[in-house]
């Protein structure tokens, strides 16, 4: 996978900085700016996969981004909640086992969710989301690339808090940025995980 690209392709388009700003701003919307901002987060991956990641796409369909961002949401809530319930029940037993099976689980439901959500992307049907056997699939033929999400995770993550620093209010527009390289990291995922080349590197 290119992960310079992925933290990088954002930068890239010219209106960067205001498309990055009206994300953080829909942030301080409870749920439908959130969906808006995940849907945003599915768009990029389509134009990923198409093989076109700039520019950005503009915010100008809230409607279309809101049914994006809740195609979003189904998927992750629909593969989430019976993992944590598995992890929330081996978080019961005592001893170094259970805390590796659990992290395991906690690991395996990240992975499955960066793998389910692209097929949807590409489709724009939820129903792609839900194709166990090809998922699980995806993820194994290609757990290294799926193990390196969740480990740039970890550190986009930390880029997230990092906007505590601007008196809480920059951490809306670091989860956007984060969002996007999610997005993108994924889609290169399951482009290499279906057999097609990456796409290009493109610039204005």
């Amino acid at each position: 996978m290119d992960i310079g690209r992925a933290f990088g392709f954002v930068f890239q388009d010219p209106n960067w900085l205001k498309k990055i700003l009206i994300g953080g701003v829909l942030l301080i919307i409870p749920i439908f700016g959130w969906l808006v901002v995940a849907g945003y987060g599915l768009r990029i991956m389509k134009n990923v996969i198409n093989g076109s990641d700039l520019p950005l796409p503009e915010w100008d369909d809230l409607g279309g981004l809101f049914s994006d961002g809740l195609k979003v949401f189904v998927v992750t809530i629909v593969w989430a909640i019976p993992l944590a319930i598995i992890s929330a029940i081996l978080r019961q037993g005592n001893g170094f086992f259970f805390q590796c099976l659990t992290f395991v689980i906690d690991v395996l439901t990240a992975v499955i969710i960066a793998a389910a959500v692209p097929p949807v992307a590409a489709s724009g049907n939820i129903s792609d989301g839900f194709q166990v056997q090809a998922i699980f699939s995806r993820v194994t033929s290609h757990i290294g690339d799926y193990l390196i999400i969740y480990l740039l995770g970890i550190v986009l993550a930390v880029i997230a808090v990092a906007g505590l620093i601007g008196l809480c209010v920059g951490i809306l527009f670091t989860i956007t940025y984060v969002t996007l390289v999610q997005a993108h990291l994924a889609s290169q995922a399951y482009l290499r995980s279906i057999g097609s080349a990456a796409p290009p590197q493109q610039a204005f």
